[in-house]
């Protein structure tokens, strides 16, 4: 404790200062007989004594006043013949532990007599003497741990990932981590001592606030940046008495981060874990893969229910941004009064019931990552033109606020919505339709994918929801195959979901067989519809009559010729029904002598039944197996 360059200073004060009030030699030791100061040599034959290890031993003071004879002497080398008249021997101790030793000597005849005479004194002023260097030592050893515990301490604060900075009792900085430095002086100019104000111009309003939790307020740092904080802060409080405060905080954009990490419910998904083998999607999955790499604005167009917010998803989780979040948001879903404050968020007390400190937007929580903007086609007119704005500057404004924020996010929209046509009757702004439209996107309806994709599809629903609902099935049957093929799912790929999980819910166990058919029911089509097929033209194209030119005649009849099969024919949306089919009986039952309603299929309870008993039989037939591309 002794061998400290701030102790030594004061161990050569002590020692010059001893050896000039008392007139004799002094030397100042450590307990290992190591001289750290002193006045003696070895010319006024000065050596170390053999009493030095009696005292470091029983840390007593010792008086040796017949050196060279006392019994404490024996193991020197100049016992029986030293020079030195008398000895005093202070312990300097630390606790219950000597560190040291001073020693006073005389060797002159004068200066035996003065120590003599006022022995009592000078031991006192030697204990003293003994007493500070104790201190010393040990103060100095305190600050040394305290240097080494604030260190880590330290260390362990800039590794908090929160900003964090210590105010004294006037408002002023005295600490901060290398967090809030970065916010505060990115310059790395000194800001201790500096008044909390300067960087935070409202703290003394917002204080009583931050004090209840934390609250968004403006910093400036010494560059003049300007960014929002989320802050609070807490007392610091010593023996029940207020002796400064400490100050938290996190930059907005990660904590809008973070809840839009929640808000946009992340998985993991690529082009090539949406169910295909047609070539019409397959080259949109392909497209959708190589814009990924851009922040280009994409605009995805497609019937309802073809999967618009799976290709956002897949395009964001293989872009750059897929750690950031993504945030979705059906824009007709919300009523045009909220749909600003949702998407832009507000100021506190912007409007009656406004959250007080405000609330972040979907923009600002979309902030590094996606926000998909489902339905775009709904928008409000006036709500279009602050949407261009963020296209074109990347910037958003909250109600009730004046001041504009930066976000870092890439917008990708979709609609079902003909939007040219829209732009033509000014019900959709055109500057904003091109602004979107940079990267379009069309998926295609499921009728236009290919009996594969439709099979795919099913195996995959199929999959997913017999695990769910624990039913394991062999085969899918023939006769339903057929019927889920011939129909033009207008619902598209979540109809086809919804068809799949009704009939698993429906199945029987074990499943049961329909009837063969007892009679060939006569009828015709209505004029205007599809004569080869019991289908409708469709304004969009798909399957039609070239594409059910494969059947044969025995299993798809034309509805013109006597004793051929029954179509559904109220709607363009129609089931073609095989004669041969097991099924054939169970329509008769709900046609009643005409034809079967669209809705029919799908809506009957009591037929629906019995295609879901009939979709999965025992059959050697392998399953449809999915082919993800």
């Amino acid at each position: 404790m002794l061998r400290n360059a701030h102790v030594e200073k004061t161990i050569s004060y002590v020692a010059h200062s001893l050896a000039t009030v008392m007139e004799a030699e002094v030397m100042i030791l450590d307990n290992k007989n190591n001289v750290i100061s002193g006045t003696a040599s070895s010319e006024k034959g000065y050596r170390l004594s053999g009493v030095y290890n009696h005292v470091i031993t029983h840390k007593e003071f010792v008086v040796v006043e017949d050196p060279g004879f006392n019994r404490l002497c024996r193991d020197c080398v100049a016992y029986g013949k030293c020079n030195e008249l008398i000895e005093l021997a202070a312990p300097v101790l630390a606790g219950d532990e000597c560190i040291g030793i001073i020693s006073v000597t005389c060797y002159e005849e004068k200066q035996h007599q003065r120590i003599v005479e006022r022995l009592d004194a000078y031991k006192d002023f030697l204990l003293q003497m003994s007493s500070l260097l104790s201190s010393r030592a040990q103060e100095v050893e305190t600050k040394e741990a305290l240097r080494l515990k604030n260190a880590e301490l330290k260390a362990i604060i800039d590794t908090v990932d929160e900003g964090i900075v210590s105010l004294d009792l006037r408002g002023r900085i005295a600490f901060c981590n290398q967090l809030a430095e970065q916010m505060l002086a990115p310059q790395k100019k000194e800001i201790v001592d500096e008044p909390i104000t300067r960087f935070c111009p409202r703290y003394r309003e917002e204080e009583a606030n931050l004090l209840l939790g934390k609250h968004e307020v403006e910093v400036v740092s010494q560059t003049g940046e300007r960014q929002m904080v989320y802050m609070s802060a807490h007392r610091i409080l010593a023996d029940g008495q207020v002796t400064g405060t400490i100050l938290a905080m996190e930059g907005s954009g990660k904590i809008n981060r973070f809840v839009g990490g929640f808000i946009g419910n992340h998985q993991s998904l690529s082009s090539t874990d949406i169910v295909s083998v047609s070539d019409a999607i397959e080259k949109v999955k392909r497209r959708a893969a190589k814009v990924s790499a851009t922040d280009s604005t994409v605009l995805i167009r497609g019937e309802s229910g073809t999967g618009k917010e799976m290709f956002a998803r897949a395009i964001h989780e293989m872009s750059p941004r897929a750690s950031g979040p993504f945030i979705a948001l059906n824009c007709a879903a919300i009523p045009d009064t909220l749909l600003e404050s949702e998407l832009f968020g507000y100021e506190s007390g912007a409007f009656t019931g406004a959250q007080k400190g405000g609330k972040p937007g979907y923009f600002e929580l979309a902030d590094t990552g996606t926000i998909f903007l489902d339905e775009i086609g709904d928008m409000a007119i006036y709500l279009q033109g602050k949407l261009l704005r963020v296209l074109q500057e990347k910037v958003v404004q909250r109600v009730g606020s004046a001041r504009e924020k930066k976000i870092d996010i890439r917008i990708i929209a979709a609609t079902n919505k003909e939007l040219e046509t829209m732009v033509e009757d000014n019900r959709f702004r055109g500057d904003l339709f091109y602004r979107l439209n940079v990267i379009p996107l069309v998926i295609p309806p499921l009728r236009e994918r290919g009996d594969g994709d439709i099979l795919g599809l099913v195996a995959y629903f199929m999959k997913k929801y017999g695990q769910l609902y624990q039913k394991t099935f062999k085969a899918l049957s023939r006769d339903v195959e057929q019927a889920l093929l011939a129909y033009r799912w207008p619902g598209n790929v979540r109809e086809l979901e919804n068809a799949v999980e009704y009939m698993l819910n429906m199945e029987s166990s074990p499943p049961r067989h329909l009837r063969k058919p007892a009679g060939i029911h006569q009828g015709k089509l209505p004029q205007g519809r599809d004569q080869h097929a019991g289908f409708p033209p469709h304004p969009h194209g798909g399957r039609g009559a070239e594409d059910h030119r494969r059947g044969t005649a025995s299993s798809w009849q034309i509805p013109e010729r006597q004793g051929s099969g029954r179509a559904c024919a109220r709607h363009r949306h129609c089931v073609l029904v095989p004669q041969n089919s097991r099924l054939w009986d169970r329509v008769g039952r709900h046609e009643k002598g005409g034809p079967v309603a669209p809705g029919t299929l799908f809506s009957s309870l009591s037929f629906f039944t019995e295609l879901a008993s009939a979709i999965f039989t025992s059959t050697s037939q392998p399953p449809p197996t999915v082919t993800p591309a």
